[in-house]
């Protein structure tokens, strides 16, 4: 069975719906919500280390490491950047950032030609086809 409904209902739903305009408020911060820390899984470990630490540290423990020791550092995934360290092929006084190769390639190009001149050649970039 169906229903009449008064024209007064029917017109009202027919009408779109009246939007209410605000002024814009500065809104209350959220609360941070409390994360838990600990891991899911027991096995689970995460560092996390600057460049002048890891450093430091490699210093440190170089000459305390046994033989056992070193061959399972050797089979981490860590080894060739431990290495670097360890053998002091890197240290802090190369580790700084620096633009200066990139500002003596930016003194290289040409805008005229478009290209990067070195010596008496020039080279142009292209984009593939």
């Amino acid at each position: 069975m169906e229903q009449e409904m008064s024209p007064q209902k029917n017109e009202a739903e027919n009408q779109p719906e009246r939007r209410i305009k605000t002024m814009a408020q500065k809104s209350k911060p959220k609360p941070k919500p409390s994360y838990d820390r600990k891991a899911k899984h027991p096995d689970y470990v995460q560092f996390q280390c600057t460049a002048y630490a890891f450093n430091s540290i490699i210093r440190d423990i170089k000459d305390k490491l046994n033989e056992r020791q070193k061959k399972l550092l050797k089979k981490t995934p860590f080894w060739n950047l431990i290495e670097l360290f360890y053998r002091q092929r890197i240290d802090m006084n190369n580790m700084n950032k620096s633009d200066l190769d990139l500002v003596q390639l930016l003194k290289k190009f040409d805008p005229d030609t478009k290209s990067f001149k070195f010596g008496t050649k020039s080279f142009r970039i292209q984009a593939m086809q």
